[in-house]
């Protein structure tokens, strides 16, 4: 898998996303991008599920790094094929394009 952009993302409220990087003890935004929707007919629309996917998707920066922890805590102090670490597995392999 290529290196992602590190976050912070941030999604707004009408579903834009901009992804910062430090730069010289500033933030610099380097992408910004509208989340749309495709309708039946290969047009894309925006509706009310715009926002929570952008929201979704500005958390995942976040949420790689925590599953990861979380597969290390809980591998510890459960069977290794029970279904919550194999949820937790499935889904970093997912993120990491595997």
């Amino acid at each position: 898998m290529s290196n992602y952009t590190p976050g912070p993302w941030i999604a707004t409220t009408d579903g834009w996303i901009s992804a910062s990087m430090p730069n010289l003890d500033r933030l610099r935004v380097t992408r910004v991008q509208r989340i749309s929707t495709a309708d039946a007919h290969g047009g894309f629309t925006s509706d009310e599920v715009t926002p929570a996917n952008a929201l979704l998707i500005a958390a995942a920066p976040d949420m790689l790094p925590a599953l990861k922890e979380a597969e290390l805590l809980l591998g510890a102090h459960w069977p290794t094929d029970s279904a919550p670490i194999a949820r937790i597995r499935a889904a970093i392999a997912k993120a990491e394009g595997k």
